[in-house]
């Protein structure tokens, strides 16, 4: 009897051991991709960005009611790392469905212009910081504002003309209240948000589901000019990613326009 139960201990084991069998990898046949638009090669001037804020209880310290702004000035050649900058393009990306013959639209109509697209914005720092920044008084006696600067190595940072952080602070007090002695690339840091990084008026990345067998395309033109506000001494390439579980895939075609006012690029990918 005894050993009637061991045998069938042993039986038992094998079959669970044989349904747990993991050394073959797992056949997915639906898998969720990444695409974006990255801007490349591009030169822009680089910034001191100081953190500064109102000092309206003049104790010396940033109270949480005293709002957060930016300060910059302009460097013009302190080395960065390769970024991405903002840049507008036309889009077009459309799916063939394994076993059919049509391709579906992914984007809309309005991909086809180029404000409706965006590539991503710089976001990086350099290594070396700002300078520490004595505060600024505006004003005398009961109408003087007092305006102080961060002293953390993240509050004064050496930042590209591309970053988004920058290029959405389009206003300051200091700017606001005397935009002569504080004018933009000395105060101010930017005068013009192109906005976040989109495709098709949706932020980047654009997600998408592919099936065994399905077909993508993409077609991209790059814009002929820099978005209002952006300045580059040289203009970038954009290229395009398509990545799985955060890793560029290999595409079929170009994935890279030159840098040339409406230069294009296109390619397919086919997830097998």
């Amino acid at each position: 009897m005894r050993s009637s139960w061991m045998l069938f201990g042993v039986v038992a084991f094998l079959a669970v051991a044989a349904g747990c069998e993991t050394t073959q990898p797992l056949q997915l046949s639906e898998q969720h991709f990444e695409f974006r638009v990255e801007g490349l090669g591009a030169s822009t001037t680089s910034q001191y960005v100081w953190n500064m804020y109102e000092d309206l209880n003049d104790n010396g310290v940033q109270d949480p009611e005293e709002v957060t702004y930016y300060y910059c000035q302009r460097l013009g050649s302190e080395a960065l790392p390769p970024t991405s900058v903002p840049f507008e393009y036309t889009i077009q990306v459309t799916l063939l469905r394994a076993g059919t013959t049509e391709w579906e639209p992914v984007t809309s109509g309005d991909a086809l212009s180029f404000s409706a697209n965006l590539s991503l914005y710089d976001g990086n720092s350099s290594s070396s910081n700002a300078p520490f920044k004595n505060p600024i008084t505006i004003g005398e006696g009961e109408d003087a504002r007092t305006f102080r600067f961060g002293t953390d190595f993240e509050e004064r940072r050496v930042l590209s003309g591309a970053n988004r952080d920058i290029v959405s602070a389009t206003t300051n007090p200091l700017h606001d209240i005397d935009p002569v002695t504080y004018p933009l690339g000395d105060g101010l840091c930017s005068s013009y948000d192109p906005g976040f990084a989109r495709v098709d008026n949706q932020p980047l990345p654009l997600n998408l589901t592919l099936l065994k067998g399905d077909s993508l395309k993409v077609e991209l033109r790059r814009g002929f000019a820099p978005p209002e506000g952006m300045e580059y001494s040289i203009e970038p390439q954009l290229r395009m990613l398509l990545l799985l579980d955060g890793r560029s895939v290999t595409v079929q075609g170009d994935d890279i326009t030159g840098k040339e006012p409406g230069a294009g690029a296109s390619f397919t990918y086919t997830f097998r």
